[in-house]
């Protein structure tokens, strides 16, 4: 899995070095709803482990994630996010809330669907709080577009207000 470091660029999560430098990424953090903001704690511990996962086609670009995650969704005309699981798209249209924290000026929304699923995908991912979604990036390299996720098992509303960010 892709993370978005503090320099702009999508990291690997399956070939982190091994180096005693602190590593950060990205997370959008809804523990303060008055002070929803991106922030990047550091990598403390990484979870590896196999589960099955989808692969979303999100505008031009292919991602893996885990089968019971969610992902953010937004419309340009409308000013609230949602959260959906991924297990309940159905061959319904949504489009992703789509923004680079480091880059961004106005967030885009890219059309999302479910492209494939595997049964058993090996995932390292840093751990995050319940309160934080991941800013995933959607391509390798400097300045990635990112789509936001988070576990099922994270307490966030299904809403999301993020009006004062922009």
């Amino acid at each position: 899995m892709l993370i978005l470091t503090p320099e702009n660029k999508s990291l690997d999560t399956a070939r982190i070095p091994d180096f005693t430098e602190t590593l950060h990424f990205c997370v959008l953090d809804y523990s303060e709803i008055e002070h929803v903001d991106y922030r990047f704690p550091p990598v403390v511990f990484l979870e590896n482990y196999p589960k099955a996962a989808f692969v979303l086609q999100i505008g031009d670009y292919q991602i893996q994630v885990p089968f019971d995650w969610s992902v953010l969704l937004g419309d340009p005309n409308s000013e609230d996010l949602e959260l959906l699981p991924l297990k309940e798209f159905r061959g319904r249209s949504y489009s992703a809330f789509v923004f680079n924290p480091c880059s961004g000026y106005m967030p885009s929304y890219y059309d999302i669907e479910v492209f494939n699923i595997y049964q058993e995908v090996h995932w390292s991912i840093p751990t995050f709080k319940p309160e934080h979604m991941l800013a995933v990036p959607l391509t390798t390299g400097e300045n990635p577009p990112c789509a936001f996720f988070v576990d099922l098992k994270n307490k966030l509303p299904d809403v999301i207000d993020i009006r004062n960010m922009f």
